[in-house]
């Protein structure tokens, strides 16, 4: 979407993935999982993987 530029319409036609990347300039997904029986829907971010370490035993430490 650029500047200026506004979309009208029900939610579940313009809250798409390709519109709501475009406004955030961010990957985003939609995802439903079930909770309490109903299926739920939701956006979320693509988050880049975290970045792990892995600590050998000599070289963790104790808390004072």
């Amino acid at each position: 979407m650029h500047q200026n530029h506004y979309l009208f319409g029900r939610a579940r036609e313009i809250l798409t993935e390709d519109n709501l990347c475009s406004l955030y300039r961010a990957p985003l997904k939609r995802i439903a999982f079930e909770h309490d029986g109903r299926v739920t829907e939701t956006i979320a971010p693509i988050l880049a993987p975290a970045q792990t370490s892995v600590l050998r035993s000599d070289e963790i430490l104790e808390a004072d």
